[in-house]
């Protein structure tokens, strides 16, 4: 699938002081460093573009995370990234642990996380790039943490959004378009453009190389 992510940083910049002050209320602690209050609260951010396929245990995405762009390969929890100049692995078995990302793209099906985490206000049937869909409107739920190993929300949606717009594929259960709203706007937008399942990927759409003059064991290669 390939998709879209936009961000409206004014309104976002509400959004997360909104979450940050939810936090505080309530006992909790919030770092002086959050994602998106450093930006520029005037800007309304360019749209960018995301790739993610995934054919498990493999998975590729090439996305842009704000710094530029990722090229990332990931196989359970074994990863090669190509980003910013710089090819990294964790590829040594002290650091098999560990796990890298793919993007905007994963928000959209991850969505076991997002059972405990919304409170539907409204459903209704609807299509999104010729497929059957449920358009949701939800509000969050703020009650409790997420699971163990679930990033709850975040990803999906950024802040404390007022509300949730989604459209969700009815016969795949992914979520083909998330938009955020707060204080009457939408700030905040991540959509797939196009979409195909069960796809037969060709032998080396998971092969990734490093960067001229860096080196690691290829994908392909890993037993």
């Amino acid at each position: 699938m390939s998709g879209q992510e936009w961000r409206d940083q004014r309104v976002l910049r509400n959004a997360w002081r909104a979450a940050q002050d939810r936090i505080t209320a309530s006992g909790g602690r919030v770092s002086t460093i959050t994602l998106g209050m450093g930006a520029d609260p005037q800007r309304r951010e360019p749209v960018r573009a995301w790739t993610l396929l995934l054919a498990p245990p493999w998975g590729r995405a090439i996305f842009d995370d704000g710094t530029g762009s990722v090229d990332v390969v990931t196989r359970l929890n074994q990863w090669w990234s190509n980003a910013n100049g710089v090819s990294r692995s964790n590829e040594t078995v002290d650091s098999a642990r560990f796990s890298h990302g793919l993007g905007w793209g994963e928000d959209l099906v991850r969505t076991h996380d997002y059972v405990d985490c919304l409170q539907i206000t409204s459903l209704e049937k609807s299509s999104w790039l010729g497929r059957l869909t449920l358009d949701v409107i939800a509000t969050l739920v703020h009650e409790g943490r997420p699971r163990r190993g679930s990033r709850g929300l975040h990803g999906l949606t950024l802040g404390d959004p007022a509300l949730v717009s989604l459209t969700v594929d009815i016969e795949r259960g992914v979520i083909l378009r998330s938009e955020s709203w707060f204080e009457g706007s939408m700030y905040r937008s991540l959509r797939v453009t196009e979409v195909y399942f069960d796809e037969q990927f060709p032998a080396d759409t998971f092969n990734i190389e490093p960067l001229p003059g860096q080196q690691w064991t290829p994908p392909l290669s890993w037993p």
